[in-house]
């Protein structure tokens, strides 16, 4: 595999599948954990991954730049390089995310910070396996 930076274009390619994917996977939790009925959280979702869709594409340019620089390899990444990346990624939206869900879910904070780390856990699950399958197969 090459080091070599991802074009804008492949890099936006799977800024929105992983996103998309998410808003699918996601929104039926959401309904569940939460009691709301799913356009509550159909528009809960769609608001806060339409704000993470920038976030997700700035985040992995910088982070691939940070490697570069270092004189890490971009893809053959380790297994404790791909658990800080997908746990550093989740850190960064979780203050966009608790706010948004006391909001527009009418959530107390200590309710949304349990939802939005409820989550991150999983997300970053999901975030892990699908960067190690971008990285392996792109």
């Amino acid at each position: 595999m090459q080091d070599t930076m991802r074009s804008p274009f492949v890099r936006a390619i799977l800024t929105l599948v992983f996103e998309i994917s998410l808003v699918v996977l996601m929104m039926p939790v959401i309904s569940l954990l939460t009691w709301k009925n799913s356009d509550i959280t159909g528009a809960f979702s769609l608001t806060f991954y339409l704000t993470a869709i920038p976030i997700n594409y700035i985040y992995n340019y910088v982070f691939d730049l940070v490697l570069l620089k270092r004189g890490k390899p971009l893809y053959e990444r380790s297994v404790s390089l791909r658990i800080f990346h997908a746990l550093l990624f989740e850190a960064i939206l979780l203050p966009i995310q608790i706010p948004l869900a006391m909001n527009m879910l009418d959530l107390s904070f200590g309710k949304a910070l349990t939802l939005g780390l409820s989550l991150a856990a999983v997300v970053s699950v999901y975030n892990f396996l699908s960067n190690k399958a971008f990285d392996t197969h792109l």
